[in-house]
Order: structure tokens, then C-alpha cells, then sequence
């Protein structure tokens, strides 16, 4: 695949390699042709769009594909994200949840606002271990004394990752709701005792 491709065709054989290995969900083409996650086109040479990357992380393991799509976020953020989260198993795997969360926050600290970023919330919603509330609830913590920020902007995000945090309480208090309840404990058997003799 680093083999030079004369005549530029290079795009569409990439593209059909793509398509094969996705048809095929053979997980070593998919791994090679999907290249380091930090690369700086983020998908090897010719990589054609998002979905079709997000195609080919479908073809790995779930842990493979959650630290591939971790990669990702953490070298490019997350505004181009939205599509390979949504092929990662929920919910999702630690470091998944943590580069999330600290895109999230990098975005914060940029001046950003929130809903640039709905989807991804939306997303964190669903997809996050209720967990990582306490992660979020430290971030709540921080205020916002950027004199560059955005008027407002702060406001915005600390409302966004109170919604959050109080969806993945609720998420892990209906968990707990509906987890099968262990059965009682039984009484501990007592050794039988002989019928009384009638008087």
C-alpha cells in the first residue's frame, strides 16, 4: 500500500482497497489502510471521506476501534468525529470516553460554544459510562477567567456539561433500577426435628 501508484490513480485504487476490505471486514487491510489515526490526513494516503473510514474501523475489534477513534480525537479534535463515533461500541471504552471529554474541553478553553458541538453531546449522552460524571462534574469546577473568552460562552458550557452529567446520573440510577436484583439469602437449614410422640 506505500507502493507509489503511477498515472494518479492512487484515490480510486485506495478507494477500491477500501471497498474490499470492508466487504471482506478483513481486519489487517482495514488496519493498513486506515493508517495511524495521528497521521496528518488522518485515514493514510488517499483516504476518501469519513465514512468510508468509519466503514473500515467496523471491521476491527471493539477496543481497536475505540483507541483508534481515541487517536483521532485526541491529534484532530472532534469536529470531524461525529461519524466514527457513531461505530464505536457503547458504551464507550475509557480512554474513548476521556479523549471525548477532554476535546470537549479543549473546545471550552478555544472559546467555542457548545453547540458547535450538539452532535457529539448528543452522542456523550447515550454513549459515555455514566462514570464519567465525576469527570465532567470536575470540570464544572473550573472557571472560565479567560479574558479572550467569548462573552457568555462560559455560561453555555457549564449549562451543556451539567445536562450532561445529570443524563449519566440518571442513566446509572436506571441501570441500577432495572439490574436483576440478587435473590435472598436463604435462612440457614435446621437439622429436622423428630415429631412429637402423640399424648
Amino acid at each position: 500500500m506505500a507502493l507509489p501508484v503511477a498515472d494518479g490513480w492512487q484515490g480510486e485504487l485506495h478507494a477500491a482497497w477500501c471497498r474490499a476490505a470492508v466487504r471482506q471486514r478483513d481486519a489487517a487491510w482495514s488496519r493498513a489502510l486506515l493508517g495511524s489515526p495521528s497521521a496528518p490526513e488522518a485515514g493514510g494516503p488517499g483516504a476518501v471521506s469519513l465514512a468510508e473510514r468509519a466503514k473500515l474501523l467496523a471491521a476491527l475489534d471493539p477496543a481497536e476501534r475505540a483507541a483508534w477513534v481515541a487517536g483521532f480525537i485526541a491529534t484532530h479534535g472532534l469536529s470531524e468525529a461525529f461519524q466514527l463515533l457513531g461505530v464505536c461500541a457503547v458504551p464507550w471504552a475509557p480512554a474513548l470516553g476521556q479523549a471525548v471529554v477532554d476535546a470537549l474541553n479543549i473546545a471550552r478553553d478555544a472559546g467555542s460554544y457548545p453547540w458547535s458541538f450538539s452532535g457529539v453531546m448528543g452522542l456523550a449522552e447515550r454513549c459515555l459510562d455514566p462514570g464519567d460524571a465525576v469527570r465532567l462534574e470536575a470540570l464544572l469546577a473550573i472557571p472560565d477567567e479567560r479574558e479572550d473568552a467569548a462573552p457568555g460562552a462560559g455560561g453555555y458550557w457549564a449549562e451543556a456539561f451539567q445536562r450532561l452529567v445529570t443524563t449519566l446520573r440518571l442513566r446509572a440510577a436506571m441501570t441500577r433500577e432495572l439490574a436483576p436484583s440478587a435473590p435472598p439469602a436463604e435462612a440457614p437449614e435446621t437439622a429436622a426435628q423428630p415429631p412429637e410422640a402423640a399424648g
